[in-house]
């Protein structure tokens, strides 16, 4: 209707598109989400410019996406995409910016480069603990993630200690009776 109403070219057909492929991503139908992706990009950067946040949400979702596929160089192009500018919108101390260092520390990680990946991972935890408090989810999340690295390396005490801070804070949020605290 959109495409019909407004043009294939609307802005509100970029929307629609981008929420098609977030639905294919949950689904693991992961060629079909990039499509869709690439499709929603062209559209919002025609529409709106490089240098729009929606076309950075979408750069992220496609770096997720690359990521899935184990596509690593072309993960870390689209989150590099999405971090210049969300940091170029919003300042380096915001969640979206935290999200890309999620993504850029997943894809180091990946392969096997775990200086960096604690690297992106401490920049997260850096943003996330200025925002939004030491007790947070997202935060939590960052702890667990440089265990992981941690417990990869070999690091097993300092693995411990990120992981119990993870679950410290997990708890105190959402109780001891929570799905989050089994993971």
């Amino acid at each position: 209707i959109d495409t019909k109403v407004h043009g294939s070219s609307h802005p509100l057909v970029a929307d629609t598109r981008n929420n098609v492929a977030i639905v294919y991503k949950a689904q693991g139908k992961y060629e079909e989400a990039l499509e869709e992706f690439s499709k929603a990009l062209d559209i919002r950067v025609s529409a709106l410019g490089r240098d729009h946040p929606l076309v950075a949400d979408t750069n992220l979702n496609i770096g997720v996406v690359y990521e899935k596929l184990g596509r690593y160089e072309e993960a870390l192009v689209q989150y590099g995409k999405a971090q210049e500018v969300y940091v170029a919108v919003y300042g380096d101390m915001h969640p979206d910016v935290a999200s890309t260092h999620l993504g850029l520390g997943n894809v180091h990680k990946a392969q096997g480069d775990y200086e960096k990946a604690l690297f992106h991972y401490g920049k997260a935890q850096e943003v996330y603990v200025a925002v939004y408090g030491d007790m947070h989810l997202d935060v939590a999340a960052t702890h667990t993630n440089m265990g992981a690295v941690y417990e990869r390396q070999g690091r097993y005490a300092e693995a411990l200690e990120a992981y119990s801070k993870s679950l410290d804070i997990t708890v105190k949020i959402v109780g001891q009776d929570s799905p989050l605290v089994a993971d």
